[in-house]
């Protein structure tokens, strides 16, 4: 697979688990703690690999603009953030509940 990840729209049921390795291994401290605490775990659903590329188009989004402001010279003026921001992005989608709501799987009375 090229250095470039396609894009969302661009992958389909046969790419989607290659393009979901590639962001599991590139990022697999985030998304082993993404797979964790998801709103998913706790009602013991298992995460998609559409969820998986999502969380780590999202990471890549936030290191790609941090390579940019490195080229600009001004990445100390985003403080602390780059040191925290990947966390604080996989927590954020990790207690959303939009994959339950999105989800087109049928779900449990109970839930």
């Amino acid at each position: 697979m090229t250095s470039s990840i396609k894009t969302l729209a661009q992958i389909n049921e046969s790419s989607v688990d290659t393009v979901a390795s590639v962001y599991a291994d590139k990022y697999q401290e985030q998304i082993d703690v993404y797979e964790s605490f998801s709103v998913k775990s706790k009602i013991r659903e298992s995460l998609s690999p559409y969820e998986v590329v999502a969380l780590g188009q999202q990471l890549d989004q936030f290191t790609n603009y941090r390579q940019f402001c490195e080229s600009q010279g001004n990445l100390g003026s985003l403080g602390a953030i780059p040191q925290i921001a990947l966390d604080v992005i996989t927590a954020s989608v990790g207690s959303s509940i939009l994959p339950l709501i999105a989800s087109i799987q049928p779900m449990s009375e109970e839930h």
